[in-house]
């Protein structure tokens, strides 16, 4: 008995704060893929900003959406249950122990929406909502895959592309033109290599599109050797929805909090810069030649191949261009 009470108690502490209008003017997206940082780098905004922040409601099983969940959609679609779902999440009116379980401030001047589900959602987004600016966050494929691997039960994009109503989803919006390339590598024997081609898949499309200055794009690797910079320059990005940020001087230490999601540690573990790049270069100690190979080839099937390659950090920006 005792044990409920206090299991209640701490979901209730988490969902104690005071939203102060429901302007989707207030509210700030941060997408991206599955372990890429995006929790820790939403995080580290919130704080500097002292904005609530929405975890995952987009997760088509745990998320706020229900019925309504939809996570390819074209960006002329149009879908009415959905857009008013995806609305109450903009305005902030989802509230569930699984949104809410990561508490910034009590009393948010905004709010992020921080999801790694909805990355083909992105130009639906910025047709229907223009007026919210999104931080989009890109991980080497092989770290991140890796990692996801690691989680075990994660729940990512190919889970709800696998069933009947997260296919027709996908045919029926212009991610179609990747789906082939995704059949190829789906069903390898390799669990790295059906990672990478799904980390594909999530991120291919909305990389393609035409360069939109209301979407930053954030390389995670970037981010955490020059965390000033990056929030320096998210927090100008994002100053219109969330308002002023707190000072550059506190920038060094939200970043360097572990996150929520932080399993292993690996904020608090690592000191200087140098050790920020052994760490970012760790995935290669567990990547044979041969398979290492063959992620790259997925990338390379995908057009993704400008973004990373043999190094841990990005090569550039990639096209993603479907033929």
């Amino acid at each position: 008995m005792r044990e409920r009470l206090a299991t209640k108690a701490r979901h209730l502490r988490k969902e104690l704060f005071v939203e102060r209008g429901h302007d989707p003017r207030r509210t700030a997206l941060v997408l991206g893929s599955g372990r890429s940082g995006t929790t820790w780098l939403a995080e580290a905004i919130a704080r500097q900003h002292r904005a609530r922040l929405l975890f995952e409601p987009f997760h088509p099983l745990l998320g706020s959406l229900g019925e309504g969940t939809r996570l390819f959609l074209d960006p002329a679609a149009d879908e009415p249950i959905f857009a008013r779902a995806a609305g109450r999440v903009l305005a902030g009116r989802a509230r569930s122990p699984h949104v809410d379980q990561i508490r910034i401030a009590r009393f948010p001047r905004g709010r992020i929406v921080k999801d790694v589900h909805a990355a083909n959602l992105l130009p639906w987004l910025r047709a229907h909502h223009p007026e919210v600016p999104v931080v989009f966050v890109v991980r080497h494929p092989l770290a991140a895959s890796l990692s996801r691997l690691r989680a075990d039960v994660f729940h990512g994009l190919g889970d709800y592309v696998a069933t009947a109503a997260g296919r027709a989803d996908a045919e029926d919006s212009p991610a179609v033109a990747w789906l082939p390339r995704y059949d190829r590598w789906r069903e390898h024997d390799e669990a790295l290599v059906r990672q990478v081609a799904e980390w594909c898949l999530e991120n291919a499309y909305p990389l393609s599109r035409d360069e939109d200055t209301g979407v930053a794009l954030v390389f995670y690797e970037t981010a955490v050797l020059e965390p000033v910079a990056t929030l320096a320059r998210l927090g100008e990005h994002c100053g219109s929805a969330l308002g002023s940020a707190r000072g550059a001087e506190a920038a060094i230490g939200e970043v360097r909090r572990p996150s929520a999601m932080d399993w292993r540690g690996t904020a608090a573990a690592a000191g200087g810069a140098a050790e920020w790049e052994r760490q970012l270069g760790r995935w290669r100690e567990r990547v044979s030649a041969p398979l290492l190979s063959e992620c790259l080839a997925v990338l390379a099937d995908f057009g993704l191949d400008g973004l990373y390659g043999e190094d841990p950090l990005p090569l550039g920006t990639g096209s993603g261009q479907a033929p």
